[in-house]
């Protein structure tokens, strides 16, 4: 490392951001206005960045910023792209070889169709096959971050797949599920076990660089990184990590306009906001999803993210069929996709057909276990229960959902409204405290903000219930 780029660790965390954004070629305005400083304050930093690195120009300072970076770095770049290499075949018969490479061609198929992470092609992937490879050079090579692997066993009359998600930057290994199937429907087995690796995959690598943003200090990430540290505050579902994850986006914007992490966080942002009751302004949240929801499609038009932001604005204008069309659309584009099953399956559960969301949801659970908004599905499934006035399994999965997630206003409304209605008065009673324990300024008017998907008499029945469970409007 030279001695300039050794001076760079001398720089106030101040200094070191301002030289971030300016050796991403940014003008004075365009950080004061990121930072929310003034572009006089900037000026003075950067004089004092010159002075601190011996240099006398933006692209002096960013070449010893680029020197820095480089000599720190353990790994060459390769961005967050994945590879799925040939599987190890343990058995000898041609169909058995072309079983293992069709599941590999099927598994980038269904993560093609995800367009956050970029998919190595085909032809680069096999270059690798019937070779003992170290994850680190393969990832190099083919300037992928993640590599799946796996193996392929038969035996006479069952096929075994085992399948692993690994980190190429770190060679650790992130995720690792076994498949089993019958060698009869081969090809079912095949469809099967892709969707599922599909489906397990990518949000595991989601959760990857969500720590990886995390672990990072701000001025260290490019827009994508602080467009998913955004995303990630948001899907906390809590009011001040939200507030966060919308400012983190909004810089993501502004770094990069075309950031599809930052755009959705802004439209599920907001949408939280209105669903919390956290804003005093609900028209300008609603505002702010219809102008991300917009922006998502126009990013990314055939994205399930961009899908469910647009049928999440659709909801809040009131056109509930375009917004299960949107739904619907989604789940065709990428039948792996947890969460545009789950949105699709509240819609319809509580548009009048509860059994055709259940159905949704479930499959949204099956595709992703291990999500962070099970408790959420769980929910949900509850609503869809409520719906088909099957009111002891709806509290049952209500209960369920809050095991999962105890300061859920949603799920103590519904609650508290439910039991009310079935005569469970004691435990509506509960409900209710739990409510306005955990969202002391929640209103009914609030509620039909959110609740407008509901059909008129679901809506009357549950502001009839949470009445009979005690409730009152506040004073």
């Amino acid at each position: 490392m030279t001695e300039k780029a050794v001076a760079t660790a001398s720089l106030t965390p101040r200094q070191q951001e301002i030289l971030n954004l300016a050796a991403k070629g940014l003008t004075n305005a365009d950080i004061a206005r990121i930072l929310d400083i003034a572009p006089g304050t900037v000026k003075v930093h950067m004089a004092a960045i010159y002075r601190l690195l011996d240099v006398s120009n933006r692209t002096e300072a960013a070449l010893v910023l680029r020197a820095a970076q480089a000599s720190v770095n353990d790994a060459p770049s390769q961005g967050n792209a994945i590879a799925v290499l040939p599987f190890d075949l343990f058995s000898e018969g041609d169909e058995d070889a072309h079983f293992a490479d069709g599941l590999v061609e099927e598994i980038i198929t269904r993560l093609s169709r995800w367009q956050w992470f970029p998919v190595i092609a085909r032809q680069s992937c096999f270059a690798f096959k019937s070779q003992t490879n170290d994850i680190r050079r393969v990832g190099t090579e083919l300037g992928a971050a993640y590599v799946v692997e796996g193996s392929v066993r038969h035996s006479e009359d069952r096929v075994r797949v085992t399948a692993q998600l690994i980190d190429a930057r770190r060679n650790t290994h992130l995720w690792a599920e076994t498949f089993d199937g019958l060698r009869s429907d081969i090809f079912s087995v095949q469809d099967d076990i892709a969707r599922a690796v599909a489906a397990a995959i990518h949000p595991e690598m989601m959760r990857s660089e969500i720590r990886l943003a995390r672990s990072q200090h701000p001025l260290n990430v490019d827009a994508w990184q602080m467009g998913m540290g955004g995303l990630a505050q948001v899907e906390l579902r809590e009011e001040a990590a939200c507030r966060k994850g919308l400012d983190l986006a909004a810089r993501a914007l502004d770094l990069d306009p075309e950031c599809l992490a930052a755009a959705y966080a802004m439209a599920m942002g907001n949408y939280l906001q209105l669903v919390f009751q956290w804003t005093t302004d609900p028209m300008g949240c609603t505002q702010a999803v219809a102008q991300n929801a917009a922006l998502c499609k126009r990013i990314a038009a055939d994205d399930p993210y961009s899908f469910i932001a647009d049928g999440t604005a659709c909801m809040l204008r009131g056109d509930i069929g375009a917004a299960i069309e949107q739904l619907e659309s989604a789940t065709k584009r990428n039948p792996s996709s947890a969460r545009a099953f789950s949105f699709l399956g509240q819609l319809l559960g509580m548009r009048g057909d509860p059994d055709a969301g259940i159905e949704c949801l479930e499959q949204a659970i099956a595709l992703s276990p291990h999500d962070s908004a099970n408790y959420a599905m769980l929910a949900s499934i509850g609503v869809c229960h409520y719906a088909a006035d099957r009111l002891d399994l709806c509290c049952h999965y209500l209960h369920r959902a809050a095991d999962l997630k105890g300061d859920e206003m949603l799920i103590w409304s519904m609650l508290a409204s439910a039991a009310a209605t079935a005569g469970w008065q004691e435990e509506a009673e509960a409900a209710l405290a739990e409510l306005i324990r955990v969202q002391p300024g929640f209103t009914i008017e609030g509620f039909r903000l959110i609740g407008g998907a509901m059909l008129p008499a679901y809506l009357e029945r549950f502001e009839a219930g949470l009445r009979k469970a005690g409730y009152t409007n506040p004073s």
